[in-house]
């Protein structure tokens, strides 16, 4: 409010920040005698023209529809994480089952031919994995075959996961050959 003389001018400047935003609405001038002189931006505010404050930032809406999109997106992350830790679980049990058969297959390699573990027949035995305490049941089944070979048939499957596909492996040994 500035004083001059016996005029009153209630003026804004054009170009006053009123939050973030700049007020640059046109003035009007109103008369309310000879001595006096109002001056005042305009409040009357068209559908196109909102007041600054009404601009500002982001609507209910806007903010609804990011979320929506920023939480399907981390579902669909979330959901990739469970499958993921599941497939490493799954590769990590079948790693340990080749082991085994791997092992169980150089020990029976080793055996001599008459070894009662080499008598043609079904053989079961449980191991127990020391690192993760899972039991396993391995059956080897041992058919004679001609020329004195013996096929050897594996099949390693879970204790506690039964419903599971076995790990299988197959092994010919030869009598004459010494493997």
């Amino acid at each position: 409010m500035k004083a001059a003389g016996s005029n009153i001018f209630l003026t804004r400047a054009q170009g006053d920040y009123c939050g973030t935003s700049q007020v640059s609405k046109p003035r009007k001038n109103y008369s309310l005698g000879p001595s006096i002189q109002i001056s005042l931006f305009s409040n009357d505010y068209s559908r196109d023209s909102l007041p600054p404050a009404a601009t500002d930032g982001f609507s209910l809406i806007e903010v609804l529809i990011a979320m929506s999109i920023v939480f399907f997106l981390l579902l669909g992350m979330a959901q990739m994480l469970c499958y993921s830790l599941l497939l490493k679980q799954k590769a990590d049990i079948h790693q340990l089952s080749a082991n085994i058969i791997s092992h169980k297959l150089e020990y029976l390699k080793a055996l001599s031919p008459e070894d009662e573990s080499l008598s043609p027949g079904q053989h079961q035995e449980a191991v127990k994995d020391e690192s993760t305490d899972r039991i396993f049941i391995l059956n080897w089944e041992v058919t004679a075959l001609p020329y004195r070979m013996k096929k050897i048939t594996l099949s390693l499957h879970q204790n506690s996961a039964p419903h599971r596909l076995p790990t299988r492996a197959v092994l010919f040994r030869s009598d004459i050959l010494g493997f």
